[in-house]
Parts: structure tokens; C-alpha cells; sequence
């Protein structure tokens, strides 16, 4: 692509989804993010920011990876791992609440997120061991490690999520004491 080496156009990419992915995953917000803007989403956000972040970098990679397969035949298992995120992604959307950005009723949602990043970061993985140029394996590097750091930090926000409802719940059980009183 470009004559750029091999993984150097996915390192592009890469960045540009991400960049997206922080406007989407701020925009996505219910919270006043935008006093503490990306600060609020790397550190704090529910559960439902997070997917939509995610769901940013998954799409564009899906997108190639299923191109490859239609038009060269390439056996590419991102077709498969990176659908499985945006499904993930769809899922944890449909199910949170707007009042607190997460996932209602049940972890599922937050599972099936879970282990789909884990799958994309097993997926990139896996070629490290192959006779590859360098720069490809670079990127697979780096992009195992982002899946591994996505994996982790989609989890946490579904404890952002509870702790918000909770907090919310608190302060809502406290106003209707003062209000009695």
C-alpha cells in the first residue's frame, strides 16, 4: 500500500482509528465528559464509551481483513476475531443505560468484549513466530500488546460502570433522606 513497507500502513491506520475512536468514544457519553474530556475516558468511563472506542479501531480492521479474504483468498483470521469485537462492541451498546453508560442486567456483554480483544491480540500473536519482513512484525507487536491493553481496559470499565450506579444510587438515596428532613 503506498509502497510503504509491510505493517507500516497498518501502523497508520492504527493511529487514525484511534484518534476516531477517542471522538466517538467522548461523543458517546452520557457524563459531562467534556470538562475532563479524554482524561474521563482513558480513566473513568463506563463501560459504553469504551465500546464505542473499540468498536472504531475494530471496523476499519475488520474491513480490510474481510477485503483480503474476498479479493486474494488469504486466509486472514481478523475477518473472523475483529467481527467478533464489533458484535461484542453492537452488544454492549444495545444493553447500556444512558443514566450510567453500562451494561445492564448482566456481565455478558462485558464477557463477550472480554474475550473477543483477547482473540484479536491471541490473533496477531500467533504470526510473530513466522518468516516475516520486520516491519510486519513490528506491527504485530505493537498491535498485540494495543488488544491485550483494550482487553484489560474494556474490562475495568464495567466496574466504572457499577461503581457509577452505585455512587449515583447513594446520592440519590441521600438527597430523599435530606429532602424528608
Amino acid at each position: 500500500l503506498f509502497g510503504l513497507p509491510p505493517g507500516i500502513p497498518a501502523i497508520i491506520l492504527l493511529l487514525i482509528a484511534t484518534a476516531i475512536g477517542v471522538i466517538a468514544g467522548i461523543k458517546s457519553s452520557s457524563n459531562n465528559i467534556d470538562k475532563e474530556g479524554v482524561n474521563f475516558l482513558f480513566m473513568h468511563s463506563p463501560t459504553k464509551p469504551r465500546a464505542a472506542f473499540t468498536l472504531c479501531i475494530a471496523l476499519p480492521f475488520w474491513l480490510w481483513a474481510l477485503e483480503k479474504v474476498i479479493m486474494n483468498g488469504d486466509p486472514d483470521l481478523g475477518a473472523i476475531s475483529f467481527l467478533l469485537v464489533i458484535v461484542s462492541c453492537g452488544f454492549v451498546l444495545s444493553r447500556s443505560t444512558e443514566s450510567a453508560g453500562c451494561c445492564d442486567c448482566s456481565n455478558v456483554p462485558c464477557i463477550m468484549l472480554l474475550l473477543s480483544n483477547a482473540l484479536v491480540s491471541l490473533n496477531y500473536i500467533v504470526p510473530l513466530s513466522f518468516d516475516l519482513p520486520l516491519t510486519l512484525k513490528i506491527y504485530f507487536a505493537i498491535a498485540a500488546l494495543y488488544w491485550a491493553i483494550l482487553c484489560v481496559w474494556n474490562w475495568k470499565g464495567r466496574k466504572e460502570g457499577v461503581d457509577k450506579k452505585e455512587r449515583d444510587s447513594r446520592d440519590h438515596d441521600h438527597g430523599e433522606y435530606e429532602s424528608i428532613v
